[in-house]
């Protein structure tokens, strides 16, 4: 007696050692199993190890929750848990919705893959009554999916609403949102009580949302979108994406800091679009002020706002960390190039100009800078007024440029001449799935039929648009359907 008790006291000391090694102080009444069931080779260890760190008590029981995969697997478990002095009881969860019983997988034309939809099964070790138990997890399980069904439906947390959605009701809404999409649609005549229920969403959902875009919001009384969110103390340390296309911006006497602090709260916005805001020269002069607090910031789209010279010449110390700028369709010149290029980083990713005047003397600038901006992917000079002359420009620029992935000069009255130089400059290229669009120019056939067969020598040319070109006469069409017919019969 003396000899087993001194064995089983070693026993005992040396599980104590193998749990102190594993880090447990003691051994445990429930042991949770999930989907670990994968070889023949590895039941025994897992099942040895389920019984190592479990109880030896009528209590104590190993839930095994896995997808079944192999019949001889399932068989050869249940042998082994048998063997073991296991008592196995299988429990049917079929009556689980599908979203808890598979863990893995996508829904594919309301169906899951057919391995997903084997109910899990659950061995129990030890248990002089295993019915009670699983019966009592039976019963938790049915009052948890009876729970779920009863309460509102899971929402996104992309929440987009419009102008009639904007009432009481969003005060009881608890779910966080990260993407918030606010479509007013130009909306002056909201109630007092609707723009309570908008600021005060926004406020509530601070530690959460990470992108906000506002559409055509027009104050009720006076002020902006961003002045009545910054005149409630409110912080947005998680917003990465700002658009207000289409709001108002209005700067008020008094209320700088106001607006301040708040900028100052975004400190991880990356991406701020103000396009169509009305900012004019003086609210560019604003904007200055205030883009300093944003040091994440990355893209700043300013389309549609009558900036002018005198706005650009405000902003553009602001330009030296940008990778994408959007200044198209603000009446800019030749003459404010020098400004809009003098700040741009190296690391320039995307210049969008279009709808300015910008004839050759722009076009020169843009190319002397484009030398630089070895990064550059997006370059958009629609309607700039470029011509020929403008066109042979950005030919020389663009060979510097490698990574040009889009490159738009359509509706600046170029005409075969400058079509040519442009398909020069593309095979002097080396970048590779570019786009071209030379669409809405003067280009006859002849200039159309020398970029269509670019296609045939610049592997790096994926995409060409020539639509809405002059093609005076059948004969025009012909040698325009040849080379197409040449084109599809390389590419084949």
């Amino acid at each position: 007696q003396q000899q087993q008790q001194q064995q089983q006291q070693q026993q005992q000391d040396q599980e104590k050692e193998r749990l102190q090694l594993m880090g447990l102080q003691d051994k445990f009444e429930l042991v949770l199993g999930a989907d670990v069931v994968y070889s023949a080779e590895t039941i025994p260890f897992l099942l040895d190890a389920a019984l190592f760190v479990m109880k030896q008590t009528e209590q104590a029981c190993f839930l095994l929750a896995y997808v079944s995969r192999w019949p001889m697997l399932d068989q050869l478990l249940m042998d082994e848990a048998a063997s073991r002095g296991l008592e196995v009881m299988e429990l049917d969860l079929s009556f689980l919705p599908r979203h808890l019983r598979c863990d893995r997988g996508e829904e594919r034309d309301g169906s899951v893959a057919d391995d997903l939809r084997v109910p899990p099964a659950a061995f129990l070790y030890a248990c002089y009554r295993p019915e009670l138990i699983l019966s009592s997890l039976l019963q938790l399980l049915k009052a948890k999916v009876s729970d779920e069904e009863q309460e509102e439906p899971e929402e996104s947390s992309c929440l987009v609403l419009g102008r009639s959605q904007l009432d009481a009701s969003l005060r009881e809404r608890k779910r966080p949102v990260v993407k918030l999409d606010l479509q007013l649609k130009g909306a002056a005549d909201m109630t007092e009580e609707q723009e309570v229920a908008l600021v005060e969403l926004i406020a509530r959902q601070r530690s959460f949302l990470q992108e906000l875009r506002v559409s055509s919001y027009r104050p009720r009384a006076g002020g902006d979108f961003l002045l009545a969110v910054a005149r409630q103390r409110v912080e947005l340390p998680q917003l990465q994406i700002l658009s207000m296309q289409g709001c108002s911006w209005v700067r008020r006497a008094g209320e700088e800091e106001t607006v301040c602090s708040l900028f100052r709260s975004m400190r991880a916005l990356e991406s701020l679009d103000l396009s169509g805001c009305e900012l004019g020269k003086e609210g560019a002069g604003w904007l200055a002020l205030l883009l300093p607090q944003l040091p994440q910031l990355r893209c700043l789209l300013l389309r549609s706002n009558r900036l002018e010279r005198e706005g650009v010449e405000d902003l553009c110390p602001c330009f030296s960390s940008l990778e994408s700028l959007d200044l198209s369709d603000n009446l800019l010149h030749a003459e404010s190039m020098p400004l809009v290029t003098l700040d741009l980083p190296s690391s320039l990713h995307s210049l969008l100009l279009s709808g300015n005047q910008l004839w050759e003397g722009g076009a020169e600038v843009i190319a002397d800078a484009m030398r630089s901006w070895r990064s550059l992917r997006v370059l958009e000079l629609s309607g700039c007024w470029l011509g020929d002359a403008g066109a042979v420009e950005i030919s020389i620029g663009m060979t510097a440029c490698s990574q040009l992935k889009k490159l738009v000069l359509s509706s600046n009255s170029i005409t075969d001449e400058g079509a040519r130089a442009i398909a020069e400059g593309v095979e002097e290229m080396t970048a590779t799935e570019l786009e071209l669009n030379m669409s809405r120019n003067g280009l006859t056939s002849a200039g159309c039929v020398a970029l269509i067969e670019l296609l045939l020598r610049c592997e790096g040319l994926v995409s060409l648009d020539v639509g809405d070109n002059l093609v005076e006469d059948e004969e025009d069409g012909t040698m325009l359907g040849e080379a197409l017919v040449a084109v599809g019969r390389e590419q084949g």
